[in-house]
C-alpha cells in the first residue's frame, strides 16, 4: 500500500476497514472515507459540505485536525457546515450565512487558510459568495 494511502486510513481511522466495500461501511465510517478519498486526491483546493455529519465527538475532532492540518500545507480548505464545533476547532475565516442574506458576519481570527461556513441558506449562494471572499484572501 503506498504511504500516503496508508497515512490518510490510519488519520481517518479506516485502515482495518479498507478491503470492504463501501456500502457495507457505516455513515461515519462513508464519510470519513469520503473524506479520505478527498485528501488522497492531493488537489490544492478542497471543498466539503458538511464533512462531520454522522460523526460522533472523536472523530469530529479528528476531521477538524486534519483540516487545519491540510491548510496549514498550503492546500485551501473550504467547508460548509451546521457543526459550530467544526467551525470554532478548523475555521481561521468564518462566514455565518443566515437566510438567502448576504453574509451577515465574518469573523477573522488567524491566516486565512481553512474557511468554514455555517450556513442555513442556499448552498450555490454561498460558494458564490466565498468564490468572492477567497480572492481577497
Amino acid at each position: 500500500m503506498p504511504p500516503l494511502l496508508e497515512s490518510v486510513l490510519d488519520r481517518m481511522d479506516l485502515r482495518d476497514v479498507r478491503d470492504r466495500h463501501p456500502l457495507t461501511l457505516s455513515g461515519g465510517q462513508k464519510q470519513r472515507c469520503a473524506i479520505a478519498a478527498a485528501v488522497f486526491c492531493g488537489k490544492r483546493v478542497i471543498a466539503f459540505d458538511e464533512p462531520t455529519s454522522g460523526l460522533d465527538y472523536a472523530h469530529m475532532a479528528q476531521t477538524a485536525e486534519l483540516l487545519r492540518e491540510l491548510a496549514g500545507t498550503g492546500i485551501f480548505v473550504l467547508v460548509v457546515t451546521h457543526d459550530y464545533e467544526l467551525v470554532r476547532i478548523a475555521g481561521d475565516r468564518v462566514t455565518e450565512m443566515r437566510g438567502r442574506e448576504s453574509p451577515a458576519n465574518t469573523i477573522s481570527t488567524r491566516k486565512a487558510s481553512c474557511a468554514c461556513a455555517r450556513s442555513s441558506g442556499s448552498g450555490r449562494r454561498f460558494l458564490a459568495d466565498a468564490r468572492a471572499a477567497s480572492s481577497s484572501l
